[in-house]
Protein backbone atom coordinates (compact mmCIF):
# COMPACT_ATOMS: atom_id res chain seq x y z
CA UNK A 1 0.00 0.00 0.00
CA UNK A 2 1.40 3.40 -0.94
CA UNK A 3 2.34 5.75 1.85
CA UNK A 4 -0.47 8.15 2.72
CA UNK A 5 -3.16 6.25 0.77
CA UNK A 6 -5.42 5.83 3.78
CA UNK A 7 -7.68 8.71 4.78
CA UNK A 8 -10.09 8.77 7.65
CA UNK A 9 -13.60 9.70 6.45
CA UNK A 10 -16.47 11.26 8.32
CA UNK A 11 -20.22 11.74 7.85
CA UNK A 12 -22.22 14.87 8.62
CA UNK A 13 -26.02 14.95 8.88
CA UNK A 14 -28.34 17.94 8.70
CA UNK A 15 -31.85 17.29 10.02
CA UNK A 16 -34.63 19.79 9.46
CA UNK A 17 -38.01 19.86 11.21
CA UNK A 18 -41.08 20.91 9.25
CA UNK A 19 -42.88 21.92 12.45
CA UNK A 20 -41.43 22.89 15.80
CA UNK A 21 -37.87 23.58 16.86
CA UNK A 22 -34.96 21.89 18.58
CA UNK A 23 -33.73 22.74 22.06
CA UNK A 24 -31.46 25.51 20.68
CA UNK A 25 -34.48 27.27 19.13
CA UNK A 26 -33.86 26.52 15.45
CA UNK A 27 -35.59 24.02 13.20
CA UNK A 28 -32.29 22.57 11.87
CA UNK A 29 -29.77 20.33 13.61
CA UNK A 30 -26.27 19.47 12.33
CA UNK A 31 -24.57 16.32 13.60
CA UNK A 32 -20.81 15.81 13.16
CA UNK A 33 -18.58 13.40 15.05
CA UNK A 34 -21.28 10.85 15.88
CA UNK A 35 -20.85 7.19 15.01
CA UNK A 36 -23.04 6.58 11.96
CA UNK A 37 -23.76 3.71 9.60
CA UNK A 38 -25.21 4.69 6.21
CA UNK A 39 -26.60 2.43 3.49
CA UNK A 40 -27.41 4.31 0.28
CA UNK A 41 -29.21 2.74 -2.67
CA UNK A 42 -29.35 4.48 -6.01
CA UNK A 43 -30.90 2.24 -8.62
CA UNK A 44 -31.21 4.75 -11.42
CA UNK A 45 -33.90 5.26 -14.05
CA UNK A 46 -37.08 6.80 -12.60
CA UNK A 47 -36.67 5.48 -9.07
CA UNK A 48 -35.35 7.69 -6.30
CA UNK A 49 -32.41 6.82 -4.10
CA UNK A 50 -32.98 5.63 -0.54
CA UNK A 51 -31.00 5.98 2.65
CA UNK A 52 -30.97 3.76 5.73
CA UNK A 53 -29.03 5.59 8.45
CA UNK A 54 -28.21 4.67 12.05
CA UNK A 55 -26.92 7.43 14.34
CA UNK A 56 -25.46 6.40 17.70
CA UNK A 57 -25.13 8.63 20.77
CA UNK A 58 -28.02 11.06 20.25
CA UNK A 59 -29.91 12.17 23.33
CA UNK A 60 -33.39 10.76 23.87
CA UNK A 61 -35.08 14.17 23.56
CA UNK A 62 -33.75 14.69 20.02
CA UNK A 63 -34.60 11.13 18.98
CA UNK A 64 -38.16 11.50 20.25
CA UNK A 65 -38.59 14.82 18.49
CA UNK A 66 -37.46 13.41 15.13
CA UNK A 67 -39.35 10.13 15.48
CA UNK A 68 -42.21 9.40 13.08
CA UNK A 69 -43.47 6.36 15.01
CA UNK A 70 -46.79 6.30 16.84
CA UNK A 71 -48.32 9.69 17.56
CA UNK A 72 -45.99 11.45 15.09
CA UNK A 73 -47.21 9.70 11.91
CA UNK A 74 -48.45 13.07 10.60
CA UNK A 75 -44.76 14.04 10.18
CA UNK A 76 -44.04 11.30 7.61
CA UNK A 77 -42.41 12.90 4.59
CA UNK A 78 -42.28 16.41 6.10
CA UNK A 79 -38.96 16.40 7.95
CA UNK A 80 -35.86 16.37 5.75
CA UNK A 81 -32.27 15.12 5.82
CA UNK A 82 -29.00 15.97 4.08
CA UNK A 83 -26.05 13.56 4.37
CA UNK A 84 -22.51 14.68 3.61
CA UNK A 85 -19.26 12.69 3.41
CA UNK A 86 -15.78 14.12 3.66
CA UNK A 87 -12.33 13.84 5.14
CA UNK A 88 -12.00 13.76 8.91
CA UNK A 89 -10.47 16.93 10.29
CA UNK A 90 -9.37 16.91 13.91
CA UNK A 91 -10.18 20.61 14.41
CA UNK A 92 -13.61 21.21 12.88
CA UNK A 93 -14.72 17.63 12.34
CA UNK A 94 -15.07 17.43 8.54
CA UNK A 95 -13.48 19.03 5.47
CA UNK A 96 -13.92 18.65 1.71
CA UNK A 97 -17.52 17.58 2.33
CA UNK A 98 -19.75 16.43 -0.51
CA UNK A 99 -23.55 16.10 -0.40
CA UNK A 100 -24.27 12.40 -0.98
CA UNK A 101 -27.98 12.26 -0.09
CA UNK A 102 -30.84 14.74 0.16
CA UNK A 103 -34.41 13.71 0.87
CA UNK A 104 -37.44 13.53 3.11
CA UNK A 105 -37.72 11.36 6.20
CA UNK A 106 -40.45 8.73 5.88
CA UNK A 107 -39.51 6.49 8.78
CA UNK A 108 -37.52 7.45 11.87
CA UNK A 109 -37.41 5.63 15.19
CA UNK A 110 -35.36 4.83 18.29
CA UNK A 111 -33.74 1.39 18.08
CA UNK A 112 -33.00 0.19 21.61
CA UNK A 113 -32.56 -3.48 20.64
CA UNK A 114 -28.78 -3.29 20.99
CA UNK A 115 -28.64 -1.79 24.49
CA UNK A 116 -26.46 -0.07 25.59
CA UNK A 117 -25.73 0.92 21.94
CA UNK A 118 -29.01 2.73 21.28
CA UNK A 119 -29.31 4.19 17.79
CA UNK A 120 -31.68 6.46 15.95
CA UNK A 121 -32.70 4.94 12.63
CA UNK A 122 -33.84 6.91 9.64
Amino acid sequence: MAEGSFKQRMLKVELKLQDGSFKDGGNALTLVGYRMVANLRVVGADSQGTLALAIFGLNLETMNQMSTVGRHKHLVGKNSINLYAGDADGESGIKNETLIFNGNIYDAFVDANGMPDVSFRI
